[in-house]
């Protein structure tokens, strides 16, 4: 068909609208959607006969046509194109959310494309509610009457939220709040919205407590739940009226009833403070509230002076302008509470006197009436004053003239009552009428007589008659003394009894009458007359400071005597018999009427009467009595020392470390000496250990620096003297820092020195030794300055090893110091199985030890095939040396990554001054091991054989051993493995007493077994087993040792003997088993020698000797070396054999048996 054709038909079809043809179409168009916020939306759109691609679009932006919409996981869409449903889903909506989404579907061939748009609206609630400057259910204080303006906003909602009020549960009419919307900007093109609302209150009391509230109205709120927030109005007013209870004015109170007022309020915010106030003073402002209601309540006990008070409550709070007062006035009945008189107590016949009668104060007034003798007296007057303290105050007064007629007294009666109250009060005043009394007289001592002091004296004094008795008093020159009174019916009498002593020589004793009645005092006087000695004696010295040759004048002064003191002198008990005018007497008026006496002795002053005593004697030759007084010569001299010996210097010797004390005895006049010590002519310091006290010093710890000359000196004010003495010091020596190593040629002669530092010190201080053994044999020994040198003469490698000088001064520790002599040699090597080859496997790292003996130091080369190794220079090769000690050297060759043609022999040149030697090792490839060799029994118990063994070749690798052993006469093998595996003895624990058995072992490593040692060893164990120690003696209660008395405890003379015989019994065996089983093990195993020795090298075997071994033993020891990589050269064997468990090692501690991991020193 041509062309044209095609064209006319697609006019005819496109001109006739298609009719035929069914389009797309929306079959469910989207519709408006509200939604809140955070919820989920779902917007429908629903296709027929679809053609195109569907997508949303958002505001003008493309969602795009998948499902899941690419950058926003919210929005989702669902449905299938099969049934045309392509609703748009958004979950968690915001206000993003919030526009318009178009559901659009793209045209297609003959399909148009199409579109339907809808709103999605997203709503939101308040975020927040409140009353600006309120939190919920606060409360607001606010005056009564004071406009107060609340402010409510809801924060953030969209749309706009409505706000009510409400005052308690009443809505407040919509027309009084004045509402404000704001529009709050929220970073999007969706606006939120705060709303504002605000009302004025103007409260009155009434308003008090009322509730305002404020609500949120939203439609995305449910109406259930509301938002809102309120507050509480407190409402400041005044209190009401104060009114009183509990007394109504007018009324009595008795004085002493309880009264109790009531002061109440009602009304006021807060409630009204209620105080109590008497005549204007605060009393009482405790007071009880209760809601909007106050109560003070005031009790006391009425008082004489509440008569006539005014008690004023005052009723006030915040709000009060001025308090409110109610008040009342009390009105109290009271009697005096006593009546008083006043008046003179006594008078003459003919005397008028005036008595004053006085009430306390009474309400109403008291009326007092007067009774005299029994008998009323009328016509008397009363006075009435109003008193301070309430009601008033009553007085009269009444005149009396004394009769004649012989009364001894008036009575007098006051009464004072209280007519209201029926009470009556009554005062009594006494007079008494007044007559003189009689002359007093004295007995007791007779006028002009004597009396000797210190006897008691007694005298009275006697006065009769008289109204009232007279009163006597006594005097001794005017001065009055006390007596003892004694009244009768008609006369009284005053007795002293004093003590006589020199004031009353010529003292004049007074006695005195006196009564109300009498104007003058009746007196009768005795003066007395007193023998007494001197009250002291005093000696005065002239001058009074002696010195030898000087003449000395004692004066000795008597006090008063009567009659006057006779002196005299004393020396030692013998009268000082003195030259004419030596000794000169003179008297002089004294006190109390008596006489002083006074003597001066005349002495001429040397050094022999210092210390001596004079004394001085008074003496009264009417009473036979004398008094004494001593003076001691006092001589001042300067210092001077005792004990010094008559030549030489005193000696102090003290062992360091000890304490130590050196003192003087000095002495001086003045004794107050001042000591500086000194040390060889230097000033001495002391210190933490040097305590000086005075002349003496003491050293807590003595150190031999301490040792020298101390000077002590002593002074006073007269002079200064010194003395010396001299501290030895002895102290254990200790050996000074010196040449550990000599070196000489052969047959030169060797020279060692030790030097020491020591007190004492000398030549037999000091020995030589070697092996335990003092040194003889081509030896000499000579001592100079501290040091002993031991020559020995032509030396000889004999004679190499090592020296121990020994000095022991008998002071401490023994001292000690090894030299060690080398002779110069030419290398020796030293050969043992472990270093004899060495073994690696192919690519690992070997090890090859070359080790020789030789003087002096040896240096080592390592070739193989004639070829020299130049060790450190390549990364394969790496040589050490190292110096076992001071003879031995050891060089280790180290070969890196192992290669075929590494293996075989290699030689090692140990070479020094003194020559050179060669010794070839060969490195094989790793293997078996070797047996051990050298095995042997090193100590047996009666139930345990520990033996000890030398490593063979390990094989290249770590090996380990196992012991068998077994019972002779029986086929049962027993296996050990020993542990550690580096151990080269093992202990076989467990055995029979008196038993023999055989003993292999054998070496394993990761390669497999070794052969059994080549021969077997045979041993048998003691036949007796040791003593067991007895347990000491318990200290528990009822466990103590028993006494001497017991039955059970035998006697210790016995226990001392049995124990004696059972040593003598067992040593021979001891000592026989011993020797028997020395001889069987030299004759049975291969004894260890300078062939057969123990290595170090695994640890140290520890093993039980008897004494005399063990000292070989010790002196053969040399030094172990930790060190499981190169084994220690041939030495002697350091183990002792030992048949008892008594036994000591060789280092001196006791043990009883050896463990599986002893080690020999």
């Amino acid at each position: 068909m041509s062309s044209a054709v095609y064209v006319l038909l697609f006019a005819l079809l496109t001109a006739g609208g298609c009719s035929g043809l069914v389009t797309q179409s929306f079959s469910v168009s989207p519709n408006n959607v509200s939604v809140h916020e955070g919820g989920e939306a779902l917007l429908q759109c629903q296709v027929s006969n679809l053609g195109g691609q569907v997508q949303w679009v958002k505001d003008g932006l493309a969602l795009g046509y998948d499902a899941s919409i690419a950058g926003i996981p919210r929005y989702s869409m669902i449905g299938d194109r099969s049934s045309g449903v392509f609703n748009l889903r958004i979950i968690n909506a915001s206000l993003d959310d919030d526009a318009e989404f178009e559901c659009q579907v793209s045209p297609e061939g003959l399909h148009k494309a199409i579109r339907a748009a809808a709103r999605l609206t997203v709503i939101a609630p308040p975020t927040g509610l409140e009353i600006v400057g309120h939190p919920t259910n606060s409360k607001i204080e606010v005056n009564e009457n004071q406009a107060l303006t609340l402010e409510c906003v809801a924060y953030k909602a969209k749309p706009p939220p409505t706000i009510v009020w409400y005052r308690g549960d009443t809505k407040l009419p919509d027309k009084d709040p004045k509402v404000t919307v704001t529009e709050v900007p929220d970073g999007g093109h969706v606006k939120r919205f705060d709303v504002k609302s605000r009302i004025t209150v103007n409260p009155t009391k009434s308003d008090d407590y009322s509730e305002y509230k404020c609500e949120a109205r939203h439609e995305a709120l449910a109406r259930e739940y509301p938002l809102n927030t309120k507050v509480q109005l407190s409402v400041l007013y005044p209190p009401g009226e104060p009114h009183i209870d509990g007394y109504t004015e007018g009324e009595t109170i008795r004085r002493g009833q309880h009264v109790e007022l009531t002061c109440r309020s009602r009304g006021g915010n807060p409630p009204a403070q209620l105080v109590w106030y008497r005549n204007d003073v605060q009393v009482n402002m405790m007071y009880h509230s209760k809601g909007r209601y106050s109560e003070n309540i005031y009790k006391f006990v009425a008082k004489d002076s509440d008569n006539g008070a005014r008690f004023r409550c005052e009723a006030s709070n915040v709000r009060s302008v001025k308090p409110l007062k109610a008040e009342v006035q009390l009105t109290v009945y009271f009697a005096p509470a006593q009546v008083t008189t006043s008046g003179p107590t006594e008078g003459k016949v003919g005397d008028t006197l005036q008595i004053t009668c006085t009430t306390a104060n009474s309400n109403p007034p008291a009326e007092i009436k007067w009774v005299v003798n029994g008998k009323k007296r009328p016509n008397t007057t009363n006075n009435r004053t109003e008193s301070p303290e309430g009601g008033w105050v009553t007085s009269s007064n009444l005149n009396i003239t004394i009769p004649a007629g012989g009364q001894k007294s008036l009575t007098v009666l006051c009464h004072g009552s209280n007519q209201h109250l029926s009470e009556n009060l009554v005062s009594t005043h006494s007079i008494n009428i007044l007559y003189p009394p009689g002359e007093p007289f004295i007995t007791g001592y007779v006028s002009d007589s004597s009396v000797a002091a210190g006897t008691t004296q007694k005298m009275a004094c006697i006065s009769s008659g008289g109204h009232p008795l007279a009163t006597l008093s006594w005097y001794k020159n005017d001065k009055k003394i006390p007596c003892i009174t004694k009244e009768m019916d008609k006369s009284v009498t005053a007795e002293i009894t004093f003590v006589v002593n020199q004031t009353d020589n010529e003292a004049r004793y007074r006695c005195e009458a006196t009564n109300s009645a009498t104007e003058v005092p009746l007196i009768e006087t005795r003066i007395m007359h007193v023998y007494y000695k001197p009250e002291h004696v005093v000696i005065r010295q002239d001058p009074p400071k002696l010195k030898p040759g000087q003449k000395a004048n004692l004066t000795c002064d008597s006090s008063a005597s009567n009659p006057p003191a006779t002196l005299s002198w004393w020396r030692a008990g013998i009268p000082v018999s003195a030259e004419p005018g030596a000794i000169t007497f003179s008297n002089g008026p004294g006190l109390y009427g008596g006489k002083t006496s006074s003597s001066t002795l005349s002495l001429n002053v040397e050094a022999d009467v210092d210390g001596l005593t004079y004394i001085c004697q008074a003496h009264n030759a009417e009473l036979g009595e004398s008094v004494n007084q001593a003076l001691t010569l006092n001589i001042v001299y300067k210092p001077v020392f005792d004990g010094e010996p008559s030549s030489g210097m005193r000696q102090v010797t003290v062992i360091e470390g000890e304490q130590g004390h050196i003192s003087f005895s000095a002495r001086g006049n003045p004794p107050e000496l001042t000591f500086m010590w000194s040390l060889d002519n230097k000033p001495y310091k002391p210190s933490a250990r040097a305590l000086v006290e005075g002349a003496s010093l003491n050293l807590s710890t003595v150190r031999r620096e301490d040792a020298g000359v101390y000077s002590l000196h002593a002074t006073n004010s007269e002079g200064s003297s010194s003395s010396k003495v001299q501290l030895v010091v002895k102290y254990s020596p200790k050996i000074a820092p010196g040449l550990s190593v000599v070196m000489v040629e052969e047959s030169e002669n060797a020279t060692l020195t030790c030097k020491a530092d020591a007190e004492p010190l000398s030549q037999e201080h000091f020995s030589w030794k070697r092996g335990g053994a003092n040194v003889k044999e081509r030896a000499s020994v000579s001592f100079a300055n501290g040091s002993s040198v031991l020559k020995i003469h032509a030396a000889t490698k004999k004679d190499m090893g090592q020296y121990e000088c020994i000095v022991n001064n008998g002071i401490g520790a023994v001292a000690k110091a090894n030299v060690t002599l080398l002779i110069k040699h030419k290398p020796e090597f030293v050969v043992t199985p472990d270093i004899a080859k060495s073994a690696a496997k192919d690519g690992k790292e070997a090890r090859l030890v070359c080790r020789a003996k030789g003087a002096p130091q040896i240096n080592f080369q390592w070739s193989k095939n004639k070829k020299q190794i130049n060790a450190n220079t390549s990364e394969r090769y790496i040589t050490a040396v190292n110096k076992l000690d001071e003879l031995t050297y050891e060089s280790t060759l180290v070969i890196k990554s192992v290669k075929y043609n590494d293996f075989g022999p290699y030689e090692c040149t140990a070479r020094n001054i003194m020559g050179f030697e060669n010794h070839n090792i060969k490195l094989e490839v790793t293997s078996k091991p070797d047996p051990p060799v050298s095995m042997s029994v090193v100590n047996i118990t009666h139930n345990s054989i520990t033996i000890a063994w030398v490593p063979g070749f390990n094989g290249g690798l770590p090996q380990s051993y196992i012991i068998q052993y077994r019972r002779i006469g029986t086929e049962t093998k027993n296996q050990v493995n020993v542990i550690p595996l580096n151990s080269t003895s093992q202990e076989i624990t467990g055995l029979m007493l008196g038993t023999e058995y055989e003993i292999l072992m054998w070496a394993k490593n990761e390669l497999g077994e070794s052969q059994p040692v080549r021969n077997a060893v045979r041993s048998t164990t003691l036949n007796t087993a040791p003593p067991t120690l007895a347990p000491p003696p318990s200290s528990a209660p009822g466990h103590g040792a028993p006494s001497p008395s017991s039955p059970s405890s035998p006697p210790p003379a016995l226990v001392a003997g049995v124990a004696l015989c059972a040593v003598l019994l067992v040593l021979p065996l001891v000592v026989g088993l011993c020797y028997c089983v020395s001889r069987r093990r030299r004759k049975n195993n291969r004894l260890l020698t300078g062939e057969s020795f123990l290595s170090c090298s695994q640890g140290r075997v520890r093993a039980p000797s008897t004494s005399a071994a063990c000292r070989r033993c010790s002196g053969s020891r040399a030094p172990c070396r930790a060190s499981s990589s190169q084994p220690s050269p041939p030495r002697r064997p350091c183990s002792c054999l030992s048949t008892s468990w008594w036994c000591s090692a060789c280092s001196g501690t006791a043990r009883a048996r050896s463990s599986a991991n002893r080690q020999v020193e």
